[in-house]
C-alpha cells in the first residue's frame, strides 16, 4: 500500500490555484488581486538600445545638432508694421497654403521658402511703389510645424514654438518647471524623472532626466529640434499602458498585484488578429529598457503562471512577430504619445466643463 505524501497534495493544490488565477473577470474586481504562486519565466527580446559608452557617444553626437535653416512655411503667422504708417499694421497674419501672405496696400506677397529677413525685403521693395523709403518690420507670431511638445507633470504642458535654440532645461523652464503637490501633508515634486523620456523621429534618445536635474550631468541637456516630444510622468499616479491589437488601447492606473491577464481584461481583451504567443512587455527606463516576450496563450492554458506588472510597464499586443525594441517603438510610440496627449487634453478641458 502506497504511503500518503502530503507534499504532493500541496503541489496539486498550488497547480489548481494557478489555473484559476489565469481566468480573470472582464471587469475591475472589488478586492485587491492576489499574486500568482510562482515567478514567471520572461524571455528577453534583443537587442536593446545603446547603453554605457555607446549612449555617451550618442549624447555627444546629439549635442552638436543645430536648428535647421529657419525658412517660412505655410501656416506660419507674422506681425507686420511699417514705421510711420500705423494703418498698415497687421497682427497674426497667416501664410496661406499657396505660400502667400496678404499685406495691406501691396496685396499678396510670396514668402514661403524665404527667411524672415528675405521676406521683409520682398515687402519693402513692394512698398517702395507707394511709400518713400519704407521701413517694414516683420516678426514671427507663430511657427507652424516648428515646435516641440512637453506633457505630463510640468506646470504648463503643451506645444511651444522653437524659434530660437533651446535645450531640455529651457523646455522645462518654458513649461513652468516641474509640478509640485501635497502628498501625506508634505509638499513634494510630482514628476517621475526616472521614467521621463524624449522622443525624436520615433527614436527614444538616451537623455536621463534624473541625472540631468538631480545630479547636474549636463551631457543630457541636449539641444531640441522641431517635433521633439518630452514626457514627464507622475510619481503619484502610476500607470501601465496597453497598446496594439486590443479592443481599447489606453493607460490604466497601477494597483499592487496587477497582472497581465487583468490589464488585458481592462483593455477589453486582445483582438482576433492578435498573436497571443508573443505579447511584449517593456519595463524600466525607455532609454534603456528590458523587453520581454510573453506567451499569453500558455498563461490562459495554465501552462505558465500569470505575470505581475510594475508601474510604468508598457504592454504591446502585436499581430505578428516583432524582433527588436526599435521595431516595437516604431509602431507603439505614436499610440503612446496619443494616449498621453489625450490625458493632457482631458486635464485641460475638464475645468472648463466644470465636471
Amino acid at each position: 500500500m502506497t504511503s500518503f505524501r502530503p507534499h504532493l497534495l500541496i503541489l496539486l493544490l498550488l497547480s489548481s490555484l494557478n489555473g484559476c488565477y489565469s481566468q480573470l473577470p472582464h471587469s475591475r474586481p472589488d478586492s485587491e488581486p492576489q499574486p500568482p504562486n510562482s515567478a514567471p519565466v520572461l524571455r528577453r527580446l534583443p537587442p536593446a538600445p545603446p547603453v554605457g559608452s555607446l549612449a555617451e557617444a550618442r549624447l555627444k553626437q546629439l549635442q552638436t545638432v543645430t536648428l535647421p535653416l529657419d525658412t517660412i512655411q505655410p501656416g506660419d503667422a507674422f506681425n507686420l508694421s511699417v514705421y510711420g504708417e500705423p494703418e498698415l499694421e497687421l497682427k497674426g497674419a497667416v501664410v496661406r497654403p499657396d505660400g502667400k501672405l496678404s499685406c495691406p496696400l501691396i496685396g499678396d506677397q510670396t514668402v514661403a521658402g524665404l527667411t524672415v529677413s528675405q521676406a521683409r525685403e520682398v515687402i519693402r521693395v513692394a512698398l517702395k511703389h507707394y511709400i518713400r523709403n519704407p521701413e517694414p518690420t516683420l516678426s514671427a507670431y507663430a511657427f507652424a510645424g516648428r515646435s516641440f511638445t512637453i506633457v505630463g507633470k510640468v506646470n504648463r504642458p503643451g506645444s511651444y514654438s522653437l524659434t530660437q535654440p533651446l535645450r531640455v532645461l529651457d523646455a522645462l523652464g518654458l513649461a513652468g518647471g516641474l509640478s509640485v503637490g501635497i502628498i501625506k501633508n508634505d509638499s513634494t515634486e510630482l514628476a517621475d524623472l526616472k521614467h521621463a523620456y524624449l522622443v525624436r523621429e520615433q527614436e527614444i534618445l538616451p537623455v536621463d532626466f534624473e541625472a540631468l536635474i538631480r545630479y547636474g550631468q549636463t551631457q543630457h541637456n541636449i539641444p531640441l529640434l522641431p517635433g521633439d516630444y518630452l514626457y514627464v510622468p507622475s510619481v503619484a499616479q502610476q500607470e501601465v499602458f496597453v497598446l496594439g491589437d486590443v479592443n481599447e488601447q489606453n493607460s490604466f492606473n497601477f494597483r499592487e498585484g496587477m497582472s497581465l491577464s487583468q490589464v488585458l481584461a481592462y483593455a477589453k481583451g486582445p483582438k482576433d488578429s492578435a498573436d497571443l504567443t508573443q505579447i511584449l512587455l517593456t519595463r524600466g527606463r525607455l532609454q534603456q529598457p528590458a523587453v520581454y516576450a510573453l506567451d499569453y496563450q500558455a498563461i490562459l492554458k495554465a501552462q505558465e503562471p500569470d505575470v505581475l506588472l510594475e508601474p510604468g510597464d508598457v504592454i504591446y499586443v502585436s499581430a505578428g512577430p516583432i524582433k527588436s525594441f526599435e521595431q516595437l517603438m516604431q509602431v507603439a510610440l505614436p499610440v503612446l504619445q496619443a494616449i498621453q496627449g489625450g490625458a493632457l487634453l482631458y486635464q485641460v478641458v475638464k475645468p472648463v466643463n466644470g465636471s
